[in-house]
């Protein structure tokens, strides 16, 4: 699986088992081979259990303090989450991929929005990631279409980025705001991270 790069304080999200060093205690039950997670604003970390349709909450001793969601299309439910992101203003970004949406929940899990991704439905086995900058602009990179989007926090899109004559981006995965707002972008099939001083 590509990894995501490391946190920031925008609350990248990037598989679990990348985070080198790390052990966390109590997640027997996640499926291991897709897991995101972000570190919010209230210091607990939301981690996407992928495999088994829910969001996930610790505390940072690895202590469980609550989930949400199910197997589904509805609000609330899931389907293959991957990419999750938390605003400073405690908005939880998912990207939901086999239901080719983002949801946004606020820190408890209940739901607040959600917008349609048409990319997603695509994706197969390329994992969207998503990421929130300081301004709360939502980040979401769109492997099948080649491409990295730019979202409003209600999901109206922004600018979506498919490289330039200088720049190629070919299956982007894993993404990162800087707090300058810097964009950082994980191309695996080009096997390089690609740094942007602004997505427009």
């Amino acid at each position: 699986m590509p990894a995501g790069l490391a946190g920031t304080a925008g609350g990248v999200s990037q598989p679990l088992s990348q985070s080198a060093g790390t052990q966390l205690v109590g997640m027997e039950d996640i499926d291991e081979t897709d897991v995101g997670h972000a570190l919010g604003p209230d210091e607990l970390l939301y981690v996407t259990d992928t495999g088994n349709k829910r969001v996930l909450v610790y505390d940072q001793n690895g202590g469980y303090v609550r989930q949400w969601g199910a197997p589904g299309t509805g609000p609330a439910q899931l389907d293959e989450p991957v990419g999750v992101a938390v605003s400073q203003n405690g908005r939880v970004y998912i990207a939901d991929g086999r239901n080719a949406r983002i949801q946004v929940f606020d820190l408890r899990g209940a739901p607040q929005s959600r917008w349609r991704v048409a990319e997603f439905a695509d994706e197969g086995r390329l994992e969207p990631y998503v990421d929130v900058d300081a301004e709360g602009d939502v980040y979401v990179s769109e492997p099948a279409a080649s491409r990295v989007a730019q979202y409003t926090p209600s999901g109206e899109l922004v600018v979506g980025y498919e490289g330039s004559t200088d720049v190629q981006l070919l299956t982007p995965v894993g993404l990162s705001v800087a707090p300058n707002g810097k964009v950082y972008i994980v191309d695996s099939a080009l096997g390089r991270v690609i740094h942007l001083n602004s997505m427009r």
